[in-house]
């Protein structure tokens, strides 16, 4: 019988996230200092940009000349100008002209995180990838902060596949310096955030797969992945009906709250045929204090139970009613659905968001200037006290000096007339 129910439950959840409308937020082009290389490549337009020409020509003559040297602040500046694909042919040669050069290695500039946040506010993806992907070029010799940046403008153009081959390239570069280097480390939080992503955005069972061996891996190098890259996994594996595997990895997860692994261990419960034990930890999960935080079902786990209790009969359908009303009526839902949460999306509320800045600037402005007025009438009232005081002090030492020159008269009068008598 329950068997039988928990056959007929749904069966994949919701990819397309809250909306048309919703954005990612979990990483953006802030976060990877693309913002920011922006913002200074408008500041170097202005200061050096009327000289672009002439210092392309000398990167030229550089270039066309074996014993001529190409310079670290005209290849920094000549990065920051560029706008053109000749542009960047031209930069990307006086690169690996540079490279060669034995003061590359006593200046150490690293030209490979720069040039892909160039390329990536130029929208070169594909100019970015396929210097990424060629072993053979030189260019990024440093290729992991490339790697995690043009993966997450891979992601953002939602070409999954492309991030995915990044983020195989990276690994690959990893496993052959490990084995020279045992002692080598490697960061993992962007990079197995990313590549889940990417895996999620795929959903299909390749891509199912491919996670796999990316645990794999991990687990002989020594590296771990990040609880968000877990919860990803958890949801692919469920999409592809392997409930047991999904239910395994939520062991893994380490630093989340624990309605969060409850609710995923739920949904594999339910579809597994233990709706027993599903049933129990839901209820269990509708206690949970934590931080005072009192909103614990995701919005996929709610429509389960509404879906299981329509099937049920006798008192575990008034069990899992109550727990219904219960979520319904004591604001116990989330406002995320776990597909939204693993993805950090969110509402594009930008536009909301720019008035409401805007509004705020105005007040502040306002305030500001209620502020300075009320303060510039004060340092009036202030001033014109600190005058009149300064006038009455000054009134009353002229009227001591003047009563000390009228007893010395007095006092000189007194021993004049008492000599007379």
């Amino acid at each position: 019988m329950l068997a039988s129910i928990a056959r007929t439950l749904p069966r994949q959840f919701n990819l397309t996230g809250l909306s048309s409308n919703a954005v990612r937020t979990y990483f953006s082009p802030s976060y990877f200092a693309v913002d920011s290389f922006k913002n200074y490549a408008s500041i170097i337009e202005k200061e050096q940009g009327r000289n672009a020409s002439s210092l392309k020509l000398a990167i030229e003559e550089g270039m066309s000349k074996p014993d001529s040297k190409i310079f670290t602040e005209d290849l920094k500046t000549m990065l920051y100008l560029t706008k053109t694909d000749a542009d960047i042919d031209l930069l990307l040669n006086a690169i690996r002209k540079y490279q060669q050069q034995e003061s590359s290695t006593i200046f150490n500039f690293n030209f490979e995180s720069p040039l892909i946040r160039l390329l990536y506010t130029l929208n070169k993806t594909d100019r970015a990838l396929n210097l990424f992907l060629d072993e053979k070029d030189t260019v990024l010799q440093k290729i992991y902060t490339p790697g995690v940046i043009l993966m997450n403008k891979l992601l953002e153009e939602k070409r999954y596949s492309d991030a995915v081959k990044v983020f195989n390239r990276i690994l690959n570069k990893f496993k052959a310096e490990k084995k020279e280097n045992p002692s080598k480390l490697l960061k993992t939080m962007d990079l197995s955030n990313l590549v889940t992503e990417a895996l999620l955005g795929l959903n299909n069972l390749e891509a199912l797969e491919t996670g796999k061996q990316m645990l794999k891996d991990f687990k002989q190098l020594n590296i771990e992945c990040h609880d968000n890259g877990f919860i990803k996994l958890i949801l692919l594996a469920y999409n592809q009906n392997q409930f047991d595997f999904a239910y395994e990895l939520t062991t893994k997860i380490k630093n989340k709250n624990k309605n969060i692994i409850n609710n995923l261990r739920v949904l594999c419960l339910l579809r597994m045929n233990r709706v027993d034990d599903a049933i129990s930890l839901a209820e269990d999960t509708s206690k949970i204090v934590t931080r005072g935080q009192s909103r614990l079902f995701f919005k996929e786990t709610l429509a389960m139970l509404e879906d299981l209790a329509s099937k049920l009969e006798g008192e575990k359908k008034d069990r899992v009613n109550d727990l219904v009303t219960t979520i319904k009526q004591e604001n116990k839902l989330i406002d995320l659905s776990l597909n939204d949460y693993a993805l950090k999306l969110r509402e594009n509320k930008d536009n909301q968001q720019q008035q409401q800045q805007r509004n705020n600037n105005q007040e502040n402005r306002v305030d500001g200037q209620q502020r300075q007025q009320r303060f510039d009438s004060q340092r009036q009232q202030d001033g014109q006290e600190r005058r009149n005081y300064n006038r009455s002090q000054g009134q009353q030492q002229q009227q001591q000096r003047q009563y000390n020159r009228d007893n010395r008269s007095n006092r000189t009068q007194r021993e004049n007339n008492q000599r007379e008598d």
